[in-house]
């Protein structure tokens, strides 16, 4: 009698034991699954972050590249030469340069002469959903323009514009004869020849492409 008393009693602390263990088994992967589904909401959270960073630079790129399409540079450079010294006086040679005639004309007017130059500035266009987009644009030696669009924040994004551009050149040379006194006072009179070369240069931004960084 005594030997079962005491079996029965083994046999109820190794059942306790067995459910004891059972229970922590329980905790344990309930524990698990809870971080595992922790994990998954912030994972996703994220994914959601970045995509909306995603889509206000590529819309920031968007705008400048419709703001640019189809917009030129024109340089016009004038040299005047004459045949002989006359008596007429003209600045030579002359140069105008004319940006694109939009929003950005200001930013871009600078970076025409030197390929080093850069400017940079920030999109603020709430209404249009574009908050916080920094932009780096400069142009090289080939007139290719480059836009760097970044957004930073908790998941900083970064996209590249860049717009390839059309280069068109024209001469054209106007020459006329100048009379003119000779010496001055004299009362005689001489011909003098003047020639006039106007080139312009005129660069069209059209083709255009958006990669992934800062490229």
């Amino acid at each position: 009698m005594k030997a079962v008393k005491e079996k029965i009693k083994s046999n109820n602390g190794a059942t306790v034991v067995m459910a004891l263990g059972y229970l922590l088994l329980c905790i344990t992967i309930g524990g698990i699954i809870l971080s595992a589904g922790s994990a998954a909401i912030g994972q996703t959270r994220h994914l959601r972050d970045e995509e909306q960073d995603y889509m206000t630079v590529y819309s920031a790129a968007e705008l400048i590249r419709s703001e640019m399409a189809g917009g030129s540079f024109v340089e016009e450079y004038v040299t005047i030469t004459h045949d002989r010294p006359c008596d007429v006086f003209e600045t030579s040679p002359q140069r105008s340069l004319e940006p694109p005639a939009n929003a950005l004309a200001d930013k871009l007017e600078s970076l025409y002469d030197d390929p080093s130059a850069q400017e940079t500035f920030l999109i603020q266009a709430p209404e249009l959903g574009l908050e916080d987009v920094t932009v780096r644009v400069s142009m090289n030696a080939e007139r290719v323009l480059k836009f760097v669009l970044t957004r930073s924040g908790e998941t900083p994004y970064a996209l590249t514009l860049t717009m390839a551009a059309d280069v068109e050149s024209l001469t054209e040379t106007d020459t006329s004869v100048h009379e003119f006194q000779s010496p001055p006072g004299s009362g005689e009179y001489d011909l003098c020849t003047r020639v006039l070369v106007r080139e312009i240069t005129t660069v069209t931004f059209d083709a255009s492409v958006i990669t992934k960084g800062e490229n």
